[in-house]
This record gives C-alpha cells, structure tokens and sequence, in this order.
C-alpha cells in the first residue's frame, strides 16, 4: 500500500559554531496488520529517519555534563510552562485546508499545548523569560499523519520544534474536516466513551469520533516528540535508557529499552514503526508487550508514545511520559490525572461529571475498584483507586498495584451540574463525601458493592430511601441497588433518619461520630428499616417506630451511649451482648421495654433484645438494668469507659444474678439478692433478675442456674 509522508527540513535556531542534531518524526495512517499476527485495524504510524539530525544548542556553558541539563533553579521562581504556537492564524494553512472548521482544529491544538503545559508546570531552562516555540502547520500532503522535529534545546531541554500535520482525505472540499476528528470540546473525552484501555486512552464505540482518525491524539503524540523523546539525540533522555538486547515480539522490529529513573521505570522500544531499528529508545513499547529484563516483569502500554495508534482512540496526557520527562529533563512535572483521566472527567458543555470503574478496561473484569468523590471548598475531587489496573501505565515498570487516579475539579471555573459513577462489575467502595452540591446517580453494576455516604462537620440531615440517600445539599440516587450502605456522619449534630432500607440492602451501617447524632429508624412506621451500630456510639437520641430494626453488633462489647431512647410498637433494639447507657433514662420504661423483647426468657418480642441471650444454650445471660444512682453504689467508677449520672439508666449484658454488673456472680451477689428476698425489695440490684418487680423463687433459680454454669467474666 502507497504510503504518502511529509518531510521537511528546518534550519537550526541559534549559533551555527554549537554541535547541533536534527531529528524528523512521520506518522502516517494505513492499515497495518503487526508482524505478531493480530489485526488492529486502521492504524497512525510514527516514523523517525535517522539520518536527518541537528538540534542546537542555545546554552552549552549551562549543562552539568553529568545529567545532561543545566542544574535545577533553586535560587529563583521557575517560569510556568508556556509554549507559544509562533505561527497561529494565516500561515499555519488551517484557513486553507478546512475553511470554516478551521477555529475548530486550532482549538484542538490550543487544546493539547494547555495540557502539556499543565503537565509539564515548568521546563525550569537556566535562565529566566524563556519561552518554547512550536510551529504547526498543515500540509499539502494527504493523509492521516505528521511529521515532527526538534530544532533547539536551552540548557539540553528542548526549546523549539515543528509539527506538519497531513490534510486526511484530502476530498478537494474546504469546508470539512476532511475525515479528520476535530473534537469540538477538545478539553473532554465525552466523545470516547466506549472501552477504556487505560487511565489515558479511551475509545470511541459510536458516535462522531468513532473510525475516524483523532487530530488531537496525532498532535499529542507528535508534541510528545518535541517535548524530549527523541532517543539518543539528548543526553537527558539517553542516559535513563538502557538496550535490553530483547527483540522486540510484537512490531517484529528492534529491540525493547528500558527506562529507568528515580521516579519510574517504563517499557520502550527502538522500533521505529516497524520500518527499522532506531537504535535507540524512540516509542513506547506496545500494550501487548512483555518482557522480564534485570529482574523485572515490564509490560508495555497502549499510550502517547507509541509508534501505533488506532482509529477511534484518544491518546490524553499521560503520567508516565510527566515522570519521565521530569528524570530526563528537570522538567517540574504534575500529574496530569488531575486534569482527568478515562475512569473520571467532566463533560465542558453540560458539567455533568462521568466516573467509571475498572471493569471498562478491556480485560480487567470483575475489578474490585474504590471510588469517592469529596469536596474541599471549591475543588471537587474524584479518587478511583483501580482493583486491577492496566500495567505499564503507572511508576512501576509491570502489573504492580497503583495508586488512586485522582481528578480534581475546580468549580469556580469548571462548574458542575451533575455527577454519574457506573463502577460496573466486581466489588466495588463508593464513598460520597458530604456537601458536593449537585445530583449524584449511582450505578453499581454486579458483584458486592458498598456505598458510604459522609457529612460534614456541621450538623447534617441525611435520609435513606429505597432509591436515593438524601443529604444537605445533594442527592444521591441509587440505580439498580447496593448490597451495603453505610452513614456516617462525620462532624456537627446529624439527625439520621433510615425511613427504609436502600434497594439490594438488608440494613445501613451508622457510624459513631462526634457530634451526638440523633438517629430515627423507621419513625414513620411504614414499611421497615434496620440500623446497624459495629462500633461503641455515641447518640444525643435513638428512636425506633414499628418495623423499625436497630442492632448493635454481636461480639462487639461494645457501648451504646444516648441521651434519650423512644421505642414504639414493634420497634425492636437488639444489644446482642453489648450494652447501653441512657442519660438521663427512665428506669421503669426501659424495662418494660426489656421485659417485652425478653417475653419470659423466650425473646421473641420486640423492645429492647438480645439474640445472644436468645441463642445462648445455657440460658444464663440477659440485659440486667438498674438506675445510676444504684450503680454508683454497688459498683462505683465509670462504666464501659463512660461516666455515669445518678439519673442514668445502665443496661449490661450479664449472667443472671450478676448484681453488681461486675460481669460474675459470687457470694456478694446471692447476699444482696437475700437482703431483697427479705425486705421485699425490687430492682436488679436487689435481685430481681426477670423484672417481675419482685424478688421470688424464680430469681433464685435464675441466679443458681448462672452461678453453676457461668464461664469467664461478661
């Protein structure tokens, strides 16, 4: 097949006595079936010659010739990335070749420059006021490549360079894109929402990207050249590569290098588009690469460096190329996954945000992803920290766990108007932080999956329904279920109400908090709705309406202390083998409560239960309950850590007989039961264990059954 490339020559910048390379870098589109035998279909090739070479040294006198470039800026504040497009506007042929879209792709090259110098922060050159200078023109050639060329350096940092992008189909017309994707919101991926191969290349299944070549992914990947990755042309870059002498399987061309830095280790490749061996590092390997070379797996990566690329494909900013430009060069790199990435970005023409797990990776099924959104004053932030992530698109240079992909949203200057999370199959953690200001649908998608839903550190409303979980100043609407759903509600006095429980739950988790939150299960006494305490809490109030469930965890021991307990109708608390602490409480009502769940040792009535006492096989356990003035004298000091009013009422989970709540029964024990016996005394602490209001032969045979088959303190 005929393939048509774009070469040109531009003189050097500078003074003609410093040593000086040249390098030329062609891509071209065609269909290209990879030597490994696996059809990719229609393909962007970049191609490098060789033998054109002369990039000029502007400052020799200024590089360490140890690193390669000059030393870092320590005694003054690095200039920001800025790289002027010299040529914008009637010379860089757009108005010719595109007519009326041309504003559209210049603004995909406006788009791309903004995201090298936000990921590049600083080139950090020896002196001050240094700008870069790219010139991008169209050519006359067509086709779907470029060609790109470096032609100076600063301090050995790339300093000005030249990108000639080819016409497409070249179809004769002026005003088309001539089968070229000239996105129209270049600062989104809205268009690539299909598969996901890794963090930074998305694809298009449908739609106006689909099949069609993306101009921003060839000026990207052309740019990525003129920032730096030229093989042996720069010390900078060539001193981190190393030859592994491993041909390379899947181009069929060259050799796999290796890169390796203080920050990262990446795959590489000389192949030079399959065309020859560079000799050099010149592309990053292929997603389907994979060697072991000095006692490492290394896995290549489908991304901006590579020497192919698919139709239908953008190729975003990467991670990998900022931590290698920043070892190589000094550059003062940031991670552009705050700019976005395909697991999260936000939409420029709605404001809606898109976050999506691992399982749009293709094969990484069943990815066990951890989610959240949270905010922090006007920044909005979506962490998605991958189950199974794509190797070779992080620091490390194989399949190794990496860190969340953090996106930060600034609001004030990127507003939101919705946010959408589909973390699709596996077991999945979502975690929505409180206070983000705008609808959040949730779409779970298979396997186990958890939502937890934060307050602020004010004092928040939250309600749980069976589709939605609503907050101060947010929605959350639950599409398809949740198999867990916790609360927490983090600072400030909350009022938690579970009015039923979310679709695919059984129960909600509420968390203990600082705040004394007051907690309604099912007060509307419609349907039902169960609240689960795993940890000691805290409450200012806990109430409970018919069909209404609240447990404490079982082998917990754990304390739940509240400043007001309302029990109605077939509400129903079960301790399990925990206890309580109600201050101020009315003693005589919490028994009553106890006395119905306890339905005379059965405890199958509702109030306040225990299952382990119900499921205790030896029959010797309850809920013993006596006034905080009792306490205070029988047993004295705090209780489960909290301190204790007169006018409290302390619930402990014990053996029968236990009057003292020391947790045994003992000889001071039967001595106060036989002092209640005598004078017709009332109370647990007196001996009355089944809360009948007095002291009888039922309660000796209680207190004998636990002195004779009690194990270990309780």
């Amino acid at each position: 097949m005929h393939k048509p490339r774009c070469s040109h020559r531009h003189s050097g910048v500078g003074p003609s006595t410093y040593a000086s390379t040249f390098v030329e870098h062609i891509q071209q589109l065609e269909v290209r079936r990879m030597l490994s035998g696996t059809t990719k279909g229609p393909k962007i090739i970049d191609y490098t010659d060789p033998s054109k070479s002369h990039i000029v040294e502007l400052a020799p006198e200024t590089i360490d010739p140890k690193t390669g470039i000059s030393p870092p800026s320590n005694r003054r504040v690095a200039d920001p990335a800025d790289i002027i497009w010299v040529n914008r506007g009637a010379s860089d042929g757009f108005d010719t070749v595109f007519g009326t879209f041309a504003a559209t792709a210049r603004g995909v090259v406006d788009a791309v420059i903004t995201s090298y110098e936000k990921m590049i922060g600083s080139f950090d050159y020896p002196s001050a006021g240094q700008t870069y200078s790219l010139t991008l023109s169209m050519n006359a050639g067509g086709g779907f490549g470029a060609s790109a060329s470096l032609g100076s350096s600063l301090g050995g940092k790339p300093k000005s360079g030249s990108i000639s992008m080819l016409r497409g189909n070249n179809s004769g017309s002026t005003n088309t894109d001539h089968g070229w994707f000239l996105d129209p919101t270049p600062n989104d991926i809205s268009e690539f929402n299909g598969n996901i191969l890794n963090a930074f290349e998305p694809t298009a299944s449908s739609g106006a990207a689909f099949n069609k070549g993306d101009f921003y992914a060839v000026v990207a990947s052309e740019m990525t050249h003129c920032m730096g990755l030229f093989g042996s042309s720069l010390f900078g870059w060539s001193s981190h590569t190393t030859n592994t002498g491993i041909h390379d399987g899947v181009t069929g061309v060259g050799n796999y290098w290796v890169f390796q830095g203080p920050s990262i280790k990446h795959l590489g490749t000389s192949d030079n588009a399959g065309a020859q061996d560079f000799g050099n590092l010149i592309h990053s390997a292929e997603g389907a690469s994979n060697i072991n070379f000095n006692g490492l797996f290394w896995r290549g990566a489908e991304d901006q460096g590579n020497a192919f690329f698919d139709f239908s494909q953008r190729s975003m900013i990467n991670n990998t190329f900022s931590l290698m430009f920043k070892d190589a060069y000094g550059y003062l790199d940031v991670n552009p996954d705050q700019f976005g990435t395909a697991y999260a970005y936000r939409n420029e023409t709605t404001g809606a945000v898109i976050v999506r797990g691992g399982e749009f990776a293709a094969g990484h099924a069943n990815s066990n992803d951890v989610i959240s959104v949270t905010r922090n004053g006007s920044i909005v932030s979506i962490s998605v920290n991958l189950g199974s992530d794509v190797g070779g698109t992080g620091a490390t240079p194989g399949d190794e766990d990496l860190p969340a992909f953090v996106t930060q949203i600034d609001t004030t200057v990127q507003p939101i108007t919705s946010i959408s999370i589909d973390s699709s199959f596996g077991n999945d953690a979502i975690t929505i932080g409180s206070d983000i200001g705008v609808p959040i649908n949730v779409t779970p998608g298979g396997g186990t999956d958890s939502l937890t839903v934060v307050g602020s550190n004010g004092s928040d409303s939250i309600t749980v329904n069976p589709t939605t979980v609503v907050s101060t100043g947010q929605t959350i609407t639950i599409n398809g279920g949740v198999e867990a759903l916790t609360v927490d509600g983090s600072g400030g006095t909350d009022t938690i109400t579970l009015a039923d429980n979310a679709t695919g739950t059984s129960f909600t988790t509420v968390l203990n908090s600082a705040g004394n939150d007051v907690v309604n299960v099912n007060t509307d006494a419609s349907g039902t709705a169960t609240g689960v305490f795993n940890t000691s809490m805290t409450l200012g109030a806990l109430s409970i309406g018919t069909g209404g469930l609240a447990n404490m965890t079982a082998n917990g021991n754990n304390l739940l202390s509240a400043t007001g307990l309302a029990i109605t109708g077939t509400g129903t608390l079960d301790m399990f083998d925990n206890d309580l602490l109600v201050t101020p409480g009315n003693v005589s009502a919490i028994q009553a409560l106890i006395n119905s769940a306890r339905a005379n040792g059965a405890w199958t009535g509702a109030g306040i239960t225990s299952t382990a006492a119900r499921n205790n096989g030896a029959h010797n356990t309850t809920l013993g309950n006596m006034s905080g003035t009792d306490y205070l004298a029988a047993h004295g000091g705090a209780f489960d850590g909290a301190t204790v009013a007169a006018n409290a009422a302390v619930v402990k989970y014990t053996y029968y007989g236990d009057t003292d709540f020391n947790g045994v029964v003992n000889f001071d024990d039967y001595v106060r039961t036989d002092s209640g016996f005598n004078n017709h005394k009332t109370g647990w602490v007196n001996g009355d264990f089944d809360g009948n209001g007095q002291v009888n032969f039922d309660d000796y045979v209680l207190i004998d059954l636990a002195f004779n088959t009690q194990s270990g303190a309780l």
